[in-house]
């Protein structure tokens, strides 16, 4: 593990960084406030659904939940207001701060342009502080950082209302505060400076937490790893300063405290040995997909439990649910790790029974009945994750002319995704020895996979996915960066760092 002074120098001038994130938050602020007010209003009426939003998408539901609680909130007060108010398929985070902003500026989606704006130009700088561990120079870092910044479909969340924004900003706390915590200078810096990541991770997991509580479980799994790693580099690497172990333990317990921290926030699909937690329409369409309906079980979630009631639910037995399912317990594999790859074929065969006969749906006869069926399918998931939409779907038509338009753009970002992704095995030969890289290609592709496993249409994919390839975006056009650069300056006899 290679983390020396020279690969850690990555700070720089602080008012070069303000101006980078104030360009990043000028671009998307501008961008978003021409679509609700010019854009689509103006240049494409048809595809103008009202208060600057697109037709189609979930963003006009969310707005339409927003308003109705903001009115609630006018009527009987503050008391009323929910973070996460329900919308059918659970609650959003996204719709309760819509609502908080609606009652306090004007409820409509442009109220939210400034909040998007910040969300989404502290990821695009976030990005850039990664790429800068790779390329030094500020320049060509905020150069790898430009594809998540400038790419349109990023439009269809910081220019309405989605979830999209706060989960992948949280992410990226995440992702960069274990970035920052394998950084040597960090520990040898005292507690308040480990502290910085872990206030990162722990903002981060409350962002995820808000709009998709289903990932921080993946969190809490490779935290755990992450955390180990990096137990056993600071106790056995060599300090600068003598008599700093008891510094070092503090900074270790703080760390690991993040990890029962990220249990508090794991909602109802963390796994326990007696049972199994999914949703009601997913054990609906089991019942049907097996041929059996059982009327006793309704209404709300069915629960992890042992078999007794929970409230007013009714709940299933996981042995029945796994009978139901088709699904065959893999006789080597602890229950608990089985379990949970389960729930993954219940969720995507949620996926593919709301899916109905959308344009962009890919695989749905692929439908999991064992660990071994998962296995087998994982080349042909990492292929959908990093390379859909394939180029067959660029110029075809959809249903919407919305979905349509999206197709086009889609062309255009893929062609830059391919490029970088070529580039993307020089990063590991490059920078190998640097444990960064390695945490952020585990990341990306882990979520890529889990996905990618699950959502079975490419378009609701291509959102979800974002974060997590542009990640790989990122470090592929930071290596593309050095090789051009180093075939440049070749015949002077200069190696590249990117500093200057």
């Amino acid at each position: 593990m290679v983390l020396d002074k020279k690969m850690i120098s990555h700070t720089g001038n602080t008012s070069i960084y303000v101006k980078i994130w104030f360009l990043y938050f000028s671009f998307v602020f501008i961008v978003a406030s021409s679509i609700q007010f010019i854009v689509l209003p103006y240049v494409f009426p048809s595809l103008h659904a009202g208060e600057g939003l697109l037709v189609g998408g979930d963003w006009n539901t969310f707005h339409k939940v927003a308003v109705r609680l903001a009115n609630a909130i006018h009527e009987q007060g503050w008391n009323v207001w929910q973070l996460k108010p329900e919308l059918g398929l659970g609650g959003s985070g996204a719709v309760g701060v819509a609502a908080f902003f609606y009652v306090l500026v004007a409820p409509h989606p442009w109220a939210l342009i400034p909040l998007n704006s910040v969300m989404h130009a502290t990821s695009a700088f976030l990005l850039f502080l990664l790429a800068q561990r790779f390329v030094k120079n500020w320049r060509l870092a905020s150069l790898c950082s430009l594809p998540f910044l400038v790419y349109p479909s990023a439009a269809t969340w910081y220019a309405s209302l989605h979830k999209d924004g706060y989960s992948i900003l949280g992410m990226f706390f995440v992702l960069y505060g274990w970035i920052a915590l394998t950084e040597k200078e960090a520990w040898d810096s005292g507690v308040l400076r480990v502290c910085r990541p872990l206030s990162a991770i722990m903002l981060g997991v409350i962002l995820v937490w808000s709009v998709r509580h289903i990932l921080v479980q993946f969190l809490f799994a490779m935290g755990l790893l992450v955390y180990c790693i990096v137990t056993l580099y600071i106790l056995f690497s060599k300090s600068k300063q003598k008599n700093k172990i008891s510094k070092k333990i503090i900074c270790l317990f703080l760390m690991w405290l993040t990890i029962p921290y990220m249990s508090l926030f794991q909602g109802p699909y963390f796994y326990m040995p007696t049972g199994v937690s999914v949703k009601e329409d997913n054990v609906e369409l089991i019942k049907k997909q097996n041929g059996t309906i059982d009327n006793s079980i309704d209404n709300s979630n069915v629960s992890v439990s042992s078999g007794v009631a929970v409230g007013d639910e009714k709940v299933i037995e996981r042995e029945e649910l796994l009978i139901r399912a088709g699904w065959t317990p893999t006789s080597w594999m602890p229950s608990s790790i089985d379990g949970k790859i389960f729930e993954f074929t219940i969720t995507r065969r949620g996926f593919i029974s709301i899916g109905g006969g959308a344009g962009t749906n890919i695989d749905h006869h692929i439908v999991f009945g064992s660990v071994s069926d998962v296995l087998r399918y994982l080349p042909r998931a990492e292929q959908i994750a990093l390379f859909s939409p394939f180029p067959h779907l660029w110029f075809g038509e959809a249903k919407q002319r919305s979905n349509t338009m999206m197709r086009r753009i889609s062309a255009i970002e893929m062609l830059g995704v391919y490029v970088s992704l070529f580039f993307l095995p020089l990063s590991i030969f490059y920078w190998y020895q640097d444990i960064r890289l390695w945490i952020i290609l585990v990341f990306s592709n882990v979520f890529l996979l889990s996905h990618s496993l699950v959502v079975a249409n490419i378009g609701t994919l291509y959102r979800y996915r974002y974060p997590y390839l542009m990640a790989l975006v990122t470090i592929g056009v930071a290596a593309m960066m050095k090789f051009i650069f180093q075939r440049k300056i070749a015949n002077e006899g200069v190696a590249f760092d990117g500093s200057g």
